[in-house]
């Protein structure tokens, strides 16, 4: 549930990351979402949608994960999320607008351009 820090609720979070503007994002794997822990400590639901797990990109509301696990915030202000169970790594701007930037879709260890390549089930990310 998003609401003031005191109310939100998480289930399961995994991953955390410090934002540049101080947020705090969350990877929820479980619930297939990344969530935002704003300075005001108000909590929303940036990307994701609660107990949907697909693939879509998109805006973040509309968007879908299938277990976000690995959260990081590079220096250019997306976020990148390990898409473990989609075999992908996505962005997320600020906006929440998710895009697709490395992997296929199939598992495997692939090198080759970042879209073309495989990836195993990733898990950890340091952008």
């Amino acid at each position: 549930r998003d609401g003031f820090a005191s109310k939100a609720e998480f289930v399961v979070p995994n991953d955390a990351t410090m934002g540049l503007d101080g947020s705090i994002y969350v990877a929820e794997p479980n619930q297939f979402r990344i969530r935002k822990i704003s300075p005001d400590m108000s909590v929303t639901t940036l990307a994701g949608c609660k107990w949907s797990p697909g693939l879509r990109d998109g805006p973040g509301s509309q968007a879908l994960f299938c277990v976000p696990y690995g959260i990081s915030m590079a220096s250019d202000g997306n976020l990148y999320v390990t898409d473990s169970y989609n075999q992908r790594i996505r962005a997320v701007a600020p906006d929440g607008e998710v895009t697709t930037v490395a992997g296929t879709g199939e598992a495997g260890l692939q090198d080759g351009a970042a879209l073309k390549a495989t990836l195993n089930c990733p898990s950890h990310i340091d952008a």
